[in-house]
């Protein structure tokens, strides 16, 4: 862990403790992540663009047909539980205004 990654004087880092260190990396590590993310989905994304026109109306290409990259299969939609339906009714009811919460509090 480098000083200068971080942007931290070594008066600023003696201010914090090694946990609190800790989640300052961890969250310049997932913003250099997403950087590097972002820079490989817009590149996937012209090329992408860049071949429609040279396609078949009934070959039709995804996006994922030019590359596969290993971070695609993390956002699966997971399955719906009928808890997830209850708290999302009862976030609806919040958002309107309605209900006595005190008592629907789960």
């Amino acid at each position: 862990m480098c000083l200068g990654d971080l942007q931290m004087t070594p008066e600023e880092m003696n201010m914090f403790d090694i946990g609190e260190l800790m989640v300052k990396y961890k969250g310049y590590k997932s913003k250099i992540d997403y950087q590097y993310r972002l820079s490989w989905e817009q590149t996937r994304w012209l090329a992408f663009v860049n071949l429609q026109p040279h396609t078949s109306k009934s070959n039709t290409l995804k996006i994922t047909d030019l590359i596969k990259f290993p971070w695609d299969d993390n956002f699966k939609q997971r399955e719906l539980t009928s808890k997830d339906f209850v708290e999302m009714d009862f976030m609806d009811r919040i958002v309107k205004g309605e209900g006595n919460f005190k008592k629907d509090i789960v």
